[in-house]
C-alpha cells in the first residue's frame, strides 16, 4: 500500500457530521495520483435532506472517488432504516493508475473512518443504482 498517503482531517471531521445525520454524504477524493504527495480530501458533501439521486449526480463522474453515506431505505416489511456505508466509484474508464492508487490507498482512509456498516464497489453505474445498495445492504 502507497504508505505516504495521507488523509485530511477535514475528512474525519465530515464523516463525524455524517454519523451526527448533519451530512447525508461526504465524497473523499484524493489530491494527486503520486503516493509522495496524495492526500484523501473532501470533494462534495450532501446536506441532511440530500437524496439518492442527489449523492450519485455528485459522484459518479470519469474519475474514482470514495464516498460515506447514510443510506436511508424502507425494508421489505415497511420499517424505515438507514445505515452507514462507504462506497467505492472506480470507473471502468478511469485511468489504470489512478485505479491502482485508490484501490492500494483505500484502507488508510477506511481505517480511519469507524462506524461503516456496509460496503459497496462499483465500477459501472448499475452498481450504484438504488436497488442494487438497497439490496446489498438489507442482507446486512
Amino acid at each position: 500500500m502507497p504508505s505516504r498517503i495521507t488523509v485530511n482531517d477535514e475528512c474525519i471531521d465530515a464523516f463525524t457530521k455524517l454519523q451526527k445525520k448533519e451530512y447525508k454524504y461526504v465524497i473523499f477524493v484524493l489530491t494527486d495520483v503520486n503516493p509522495a504527495s496524495a492526500e484523501y480530501i473532501v470533494d462534495q458533501t450532501g446536506g441532511a435532506d440530500a437524496h439518492y439521486i442527489d449523492f450519485t449526480a455528485e459522484l459518479l463522474s470519469d474519475d474514482c472517488r470514495f464516498a460515506a453515506i447514510n443510506f436511508a431505505y424502507t425494508t421489505d416489511d415497511g420499517e424505515e432504516r438507514s445505515k452507514i456505508g462507504f462506497l467505492g466509484w472506480l470507473p471502468g474508464g478511469a485511468d489504470e493508475t489512478q485505479r491502482t492508487i485508490y484501490l492500494e490507498s483505500r484502507p488508510a482512509l477506511h481505517s480511519l473512518l469507524p462506524g461503516i456498516e456496509f460496503e459497496v464497489e462499483a465500477y459501472d453505474t448499475e452498481g450504484f443504482e438504488f436497488d442494487a445498495v438497497r439490496e446489498k445492504v438489507a442482507r446486512k
